[in-house]
């Protein structure tokens, strides 16, 4: 239901929470219960699990969401764990949706203080902070028709977010944005086909994913569960947040900017407040204090965990290190051979900090000419 709302024009749906509505009512007729889907009892899932494979201690390795599963386990089950790797952190201590929009736009903002304080990167792009607000507000007044494509500021601000979690993509992304504040749309269309395998992306910037009921027909999102996700971030995350607090938190930002952060934010608390995922304990707030040999990894430029989350979670870690990739975007141990090293070298000595000089040292210079951008 929800994929269909998103990629088609005509899938009778009027709003994402109608669809989520018609995904609700079809999940719980087939005797669904939406409140079992969550955190804990996923972690009570993971113990059976080892208890059931007969291993007496294992190594959990846990990305985004999976580091919120992760110390959960921690925190339930912590006899059966060896060591941890928690790479990009979703602690249960943050008010993850209040500081959503915030987040979205200090990432950004992030990247373009990356380029002014890049001596080439600056000289290239001048002015990147202002272009980038100019161009926003610009597009949200009057949308631009480029190949059968409507582009808006928050199509933009959409398609950077997404392309900050990726680490190889970071470095061309100050090239778009001031090319799009010129008017050249071309590097911010190349990037999001080479990102989706030549397909352009509707959820990071595009009007349409392609046309139903022809070859161009966009795949529905296999990769993801949608329902899973609401029944988990609606128990344990949303109804710790508060929406009035973050509206307050980016009013000082301008409304072309935060509308649309904001309008996508209520849309998710509406579908929670239809949802019926339960409401999680206390504990699902608190931060996880464990003794556990852990390796905490955050990227610099990560927008959806950020850094100073990882930093908070390490607090109550007191047997963790911690490693940063300058530039780096969302999942930082798995875009290289470097990262790979680093958990590896950590699983085999959990008891001693891995080299991390590859990962802290080393970052992808920003792309100053458009004749270097990848091709779809």
């Amino acid at each position: 239901e929800t994929d269909a709302y998103s990629t088609e024009e005509d899938s009778g749906y009027a709003s994402v929470v109608e669809a989520a509505t018609a995904c609700r009512d079809r999940l719980t007729l087939d005797g669904v219960d939406l409140a079992q889907y969550n955190s804990a009892n996923s972690a009570a899932d993971v113990e059976d699990l080892r208890l059931a494979l007969g291993i007496d201690k294992w190594n959990l390795y846990g990305v985004s969401y999976g580091t919120r599963l992760a110390l959960t386990v921690m925190r339930d089950f912590p006899d059966g764990v060896r060591a941890v790797v928690l790479d990009s952190v979703y602690p249960p201590n943050v008010k993850g949706y209040t500081e959503d929009p915030a987040n979205s736009i200090a990432a950004i903002e992030t990247l373009i203080k990356g380029c002014a304080g890049d001596e080439e990167c600056a000289g290239a792009f001048p002015n990147l902070k202002k272009r980038f607000y100019r161009v926003v507000a610009a597009l949200n007044k009057t949308p631009v028709e480029v190949d059968d494509y409507t582009y808006t500021g928050d199509d933009l601000v959409n398609f950077l977010f997404n392309s900050l979690y990726d680490t190889t993509l970071i470095p061309y992304l100050p090239l778009a944005i001031c090319a799009a504040s010129e008017g050249n749309y071309d590097p911010w269309v190349k990037l999001d086909e080479y990102a989706n395998g030549g397909e352009y992306n509707y959820e990071s910037g595009g009007e349409r994913a392609g046309q139903p009921g022809t070859d161009n027909e966009p795949p529905t999102n296999d990769a993801d569960s949608q329902g899973m996700f609401y029944s988990v971030e609606c128990n344990e995350s949303v109804i710790f947040s508060d929406y009035d607090k973050a509206a307050a938190m980016v009013a000082d930002y301008p409304k072309s900017i935060t509308d649309g952060l904001l309008e996508s934010l209520e849309e998710t608390f509406a579908v929670c407040d239809i949802w019926g995922a339960g409401e999680a304990d206390a504990i699902e707030s608190q931060a996880v204090h464990s003794d556990i040999p852990t390796l905490v990894t955050a990227g610099e430029y990560d927008p959806v965990t950020p850094v100073r989350w990882s930093k908070l979670a390490q607090r109550t870690l007191p047997n963790s290190y911690y490693v940063e990739m300058p530039r780096g975007g969302h999942g930082v141990t798995f875009v290289d051979e470097c990262g790979e090293r680093v958990v590896r070298a950590f699983f085999n000595r959990p008891d001693k900090r891995p080299a991390t000089s590859c990962m802290e040292d080393e970052y992808y210079s920003f792309v100053l000419d458009e004749k270097e951008l990848p091709e779809p």
